[in-house]
């Protein structure tokens, strides 16, 4: 069965010594003999005629790039839903920091009220123990005073 090419044969014979002399290079560069790189053939291709070897890569290059078309949106959808979230958590940390802040300062506000009562508080206990002390002093100066006269 003869495959059918898009290629002519002029094409072909310019390719296999593009990639003949592509492989030299690379060869002489690399120091990797010419039999090497042939028979470093990833996938099998090495006993294809050079066309179909063309076209069997143009389609792995069309099936590469369409997968990286997929990741790219994949990334792309990724990137949303993180920007989205971390604009919902974002939101939801200064709705909590806001609550926070109205926490402490009517805390602090409570406990400024409850401090100002407690020195009242303790004021008015200081004044009702030095009006006690006073009336205890004076009663033990009329007592003494009466009993004095008894002794």
């Amino acid at each position: 069965m003869k495959t059918v090419s898009k290629y002519s044969d002029k094409q072909i014979s310019h390719e296999e010594s593009i990639m003949e002399n592509s492989i030299r290079n690379l060869s002489m560069r690399n120091r990797v003999s010419l039999n090497t790189l042939k028979n470093n053939d990833y996938y099998g291709t090495a006993k294809l005629p050079v066309l179909q070897r063309v076209e069997f890569y143009e389609n792995k290059v069309a099936e590469i790039k369409s997968l990286k078309n997929n990741h790219k949106t994949e990334i792309q959808t990724i990137k949303q839903v993180k920007n989205s979230t971390q604009n919902v958590l974002q939101f939801r940390l200064d709705e909590v920091s806001k609550k926070m802040k109205n926490e402490i300062f009517r805390l602090s506000e409570e406990s400024r009220r409850h401090e100002e009562s407690q020195k009242n508080e303790n004021q008015k206990i200081q004044n009702q123990i030095n009006y006690i002390s006073e009336n205890c002093e004076g009663l033990d100066k009329l007592l003494n005073g009466r009993f004095a006269n008894f002794y």
